[in-house]
């Protein structure tokens, strides 16, 4: 975020791979209820944009992911 605030310009995240050792995540279908993991987490994958609006720093953008952890769940939802 703090990349895009550095002039008018979008950004996209096409892919992303490493380890994350906490995640807050953003359930899906829910009214902003989240949820934060302690890891470590295999990052799936992780996806995401960042728009610049006409007002002046003034950004929005929503990233996701899917994680596994290393007894093989996955979880997944809106990177809060």
């Amino acid at each position: 975020m703090s990349f895009s605030l550095e002039g008018p310009r979008a950004i996209c995240i096409i892919s992303a791979v490493g380890l994350i050792s906490s995640v807050t995540l953003r359930q899906p279908n829910s009214s902003g209820n989240t949820l934060t993991y302690e890891g470590p987490f295999e990052i799936l994958p992780l996806s995401g944009s960042f728009t610049p609006f006409d007002m002046e720093d003034s950004r929005s953008g929503v990233m996701s992911t899917s994680l596994a952890s290393p007894d093989g769940r996955v979880m997944g939802g809106l990177i809060a």
